[in-house]
């Protein structure tokens, strides 16, 4: 039995030279390459002719700046969250806790 989801090779295309990327997600490989070269054609437009070198460090150092202001936007959702479910938590506590109503008495 063959795994559907087992690696392969995947060519792509990275910062004008081919490459063969062995991964078990076709589409998210594809994906990256796509971000990559974007970044890398933004590079070429803007600074005066870089050397491959220099371009694959700043189109790196791009997706890790990328990558972390995502991470950062996240941990703030989640202190939100967190902070939002702990007051809804201790509403509801209160409530709970609130005197008892006998039933059909107000």
């Amino acid at each position: 039995m063959s795994d559907p989801k087992q690696s392969r090779l995947v060519k792509v295309h990275l910062l004008d030279r081919e490459y063969n990327i062995r991964s078990d997600d076709e589409d998210k490989i594809r994906r990256i390459a796509l971000y990559l070269n974007e970044e890398y054609s933004h590079l070429k437009q803007v600074s005066p002719a870089p050397i491959r070198a220099d371009a694959s460090i700043m189109v790196a150092f791009k997706a890790a700046s990328d990558l972390l202001a995502v991470r950062e936007e996240l941990d703030c959702l989640r202190r939100e969250i967190e902070t939002t479910a702990s007051v809804l938590a201790a509403r509801i506590d209160r409530d709970l806790a609130g005197p008892i109503r006998p039933e059909g008495g107000t």
